[in-house]
């Protein structure tokens, strides 16, 4: 695959996403232009060149992308190569794990048969290509906007923290708003659920969803307003960090559940989580205050 670059929205000079594969030549950002919010690496999980995602890792954090969003997806067709639980196998995956920990990418293996693409996006601990989704579905960009009614656009307003940041709840919303819209688009109707199979009616929700909220984002470019947000506030930045370092230690208590990683790389690596989310919890005010107290 070709490197892309994914436009958020296309009327500003700010990219959400760089996508890049395996044989991706490097990207150039133009001058004046902000570097994409997020990168995602994708490759073929039964190929041998895991490896030749370092170069292209480099040349994004070299131009400033992947501030927000940094996923690296392992793509098969069907199970994982690397669930077959021999030691080789088990090795690779501790291996690309690591790699990943160390530089702020959370891995993720996808299965892209049509079956593990509309898998598990009901389910709170999502996984695969469902996971993915919900990833990009829950990322602060930069530059997103919310219409008012009229055709204004406005900053997005901060989530509710208790609310969390699953995509569940952004596919429901976005399909509530599509069937308001039924009458301009009729191609947002959709036969009785009783004839489709579940498993095709979560991917097709998945799907008019994303396209819903592209075009919501599309038909903002032509009334685009000073008032969209440019910078992502700091409490909406550190809520960010705080799912990100939380992914991190799900992908942590797998390697040891799985027992690809060593005791005393788990004690220090949580070690590390645990110091990034307590000064989280300190920036968000959540921190103790026993010292105040006294």
């Amino acid at each position: 695959m070709t490197a892309t670059s994914l436009p958020y929205p296309t009327g500003t000079s700010t990219r959400a996403v760089r996508l890049v594969g395996l044989k991706s030549p490097p990207v150039t950002v133009p001058e004046g232009a902000a570097a994409e919010d997020g990168v995602v690496l994708v490759f073929d999980s039964t190929a041998a060149g895991f490896d030749g995602l370092a170069s292209h890792h480099d040349d994004a954090t070299a131009s400033g992308a992947g501030d927000l969003l940094r996923l690296c997806v392992s793509c098969s067709r069907g199970p994982s190569p690397l669930s077959d639980g021999t030691e080789k196998s088990e090795a690779e995956y501790s291996r690309r794990v690591l790699w990943c920990l160390d530089r702020g990418y959370e891995y993720v293996e996808a299965d892209v048969t049509e079956e593990g693409l509309g898998r598990g996006h009901g389910e709170r601990d999502k996984e695969g290509f469902a996971r993915v989704v919900e990833a990009v579905g829950g990322c602060m960009w930069t530059s997103r906007v919310m219409r008012r009614r009229g055709g204004v656009a406005k900053s997005a307003a901060p989530p509710d923290p208790s609310a969390g940041v699953g995509v569940g709840a952004k596919v429901d919303a976005g399909q509530s708003s599509a069937e308001g819209k039924t009458s301009e688009d009729p191609s947002q109707d959709e036969p009785p659920p009783s004839s489709q199979d579940p498993t095709r009616v979560d991917a097709d929700r998945t799907e008019r969803a994303v396209s819903h909220l592209m075009r919501e984002v599309k038909e903002d470019e032509d009334s685009a307003s000073p008032t969209s947000s440019s910078a992502v506030p700091p409490e909406e930045l550190a809520l960010h960090k705080l799912e990100q370092t939380l992914s991190e230690a799900r992908m942590i208590r797998e390697a040891s559940r799985n027992e690809t990683m060593s005791d005393e790389e788990r004690r220090r690596r949580a070690g590390d989580a645990a110091m990034r989310l307590v000064g989280l919890l300190g920036e968000m005010g959540l921190g103790d205050d026993s010292e105040d107290e006294e």
